[in-house]
């Protein structure tokens, strides 16, 4: 039984049940180990949450670093960021799940650093909406509204996996987006 194993049956059932009524009992039934063994592995269910929440959080982050490195004009980053986005997401659907919905659960000095990495995270976003606003590439009324309308439909991309082809998926968010983002 390998770490990775343990940490994605995790993310599933966080997803599932939610983090609260999820035990190390049950994490440890479903990867088929006694629970005594469990612990071998890991040391509690806080370090699995912490260990899903900051790697998704470390791999937005490094996403953006990159997008800014490449000094791409403001739809372009909105292209690579929805691209990002939902390769995360069809990556580690549970994952993501519980990023999005879990995180609150964690340890309050973990939850210190996971906020400064998502709000560092939303404040490169909203400079690429501004950026495009103020190019007159994008068109829009409110900044804050706008942003938390395209990061909300991102955020729920884990939700077609399995449903939908991803890169279907990706091509539709990029036309709605584009077309909502669109100075007419």
């Amino acid at each position: 039984m390998n770490r990775t194993t343990i940490i994605n049956a995790a993310a599933g059932l966080f997803e599932s049940k939610g983090y609260s009524a999820t035990s190390m009992r049950d994490l440890a039934e479903k990867v088929g180990l006694m629970p005594s063994s469990l612990y071998s592995h890991i040391n509690s269910k806080q370090e699995i949450l912490k260990e899903i929440c900051m790697q998704c959080a470390y791999q937005f982050t490094e996403g953006m670093l990159e997008l800014k490195q490449n000094n791409n004009n403001p739809q372009q980053s909105i292209d690579a960021l929805i691209k990002l986005h939902v390769d995360i997401a069809y990556s580690f659907p549970s994952s993501i799940a519980v990023f999005n919905d879990e995180w609150r659960f964690m340890e309050a000095k973990d939850i210190t650093t996971f906020k400064k990495l998502r709000t560092q995270y939303e404040k490169n976003f909203k400079d690429i909406l501004q950026e495009g606003k103020d190019k007159g590439i994008f068109n829009y009324i409110d900044l804050d509204v706008v942003f938390l309308i395209i990061l909300s439909t991102l955020n729920r991309t884990y939700q077609s996996v399995g449903k939908y082809n991803k890169n279907k998926v990706e091509a539709e968010i990029n036309h709605f987006i584009k077309n909502a983002l669109k100075n007419t």
